[in-house]
């Protein structure tokens, strides 16, 4: 299996925007947190190749042991499917979508998650704290399902597995539902 790894990431100057007031430097802290997702990934030791998209060329700079595509595109769906493509063209077998706001993600939980994923075609969703968004997406292949990240988009995800008939398993552990997206949650990931 060749597992690819996909992080997207804003434009900084409108990261973190819900934050707004509530931390001093929003750019800062997307970048602490992507230099977070991406260490939990490399040393995870389960991921063949790392992809960052972001139409920011800032976000470059923080991708050490990561490939950087620039997007071309706009919004989230757009980009993942950008670097949908890139991860085809590398023959990648499976997809692993990781928002890149998910503070407290380990390596073990990213093994987990995993082992917990469909050995043959199939799909896997870790769920945001609401159980609304979806956080990560595994999709064995790439190309099994359309992207649906925004709002409710762990049903959309569903329905589009159920339309592909399959069930998307779901993967929920506390690593995985702490993304960060009000004053609240930065408590809680011990960020402030």
């Amino acid at each position: 299996m060749s597992l690819v790894a996909v992080v997207p990431v804003k434009h900084l100057d409108r990261a973190k925007s819900r934050l707004e007031g509530a931390v001093p430097d929003r750019t800062g802290l997307a970048l602490l947190l992507l230099h977070r997702v991406l260490g939990a990934l490399r040393d995870s030791q389960a991921v063949d190749r790392i992809l960052v998209i972001s139409p920011d060329p800032r976000v470059e700079e923080a991708c050490r042991g990561a490939c950087f595509l620039r997007q071309k595109s706009q919004g989230l769906n757009p980009g993942l499917e950008e670097a949908r493509q890139e991860a085809l063209a590398l023959r990648a077998s499976a997809l692993l979508v990781v928002l890149a706001d998910l503070a407290t993600l380990s390596p073990a939980t990213l093994r987990m998650l995993l082992q917990a994923a469909p050995n043959t075609r199939g799909a896997l969703a870790a769920p945001d704290r609401r159980g609304l968004g979806t956080n990560i997406l595994f999709l064995r292949p790439p190309d099994l399902l359309t992207f649906r990240f925004g709002p409710e988009s762990l049903r959309h995800h569903q329905e589009e597995a159920a339309r592909a008939g399959l069930d998307l398993k779901l993967f929920r552990h506390p690593e995985t539902m702490n993304d960060l997206d009000t004053p609240e949650h930065l408590k809680e990931a011990a960020i402030l």
